[in-house]
């Protein structure tokens, strides 16, 4: 998930962490789920609002629930 400020598609932030140069951001989907988004610093959103993102999907990696 990559933050894009022209999109539509809109993620509530759970959370965050200042990591120097990045923010680490936890997004929380529709059905619960939460899911992490790194952004550059400078995107500073506070938390409980939503973070516009992206699904970038050149490189999926999936694990079998077992």
């Amino acid at each position: 998930i990559a933050y894009d400020d022209t999109s539509d598609t809109k993620l509530s932030i759970v959370s965050k962490s200042f990591l120097g140069p990045n923010y680490l951001y936890e997004l929380a989907l529709e059905d619960g789920q939460r899911v992490p988004c790194l952004t550059h610093s400078h995107i500073d959103i506070p938390v409980g609002d939503e973070l516009p993102v992206r699904f970038d999907l050149r490189h999926v990696v999936i694990f079998n629930a077992e």
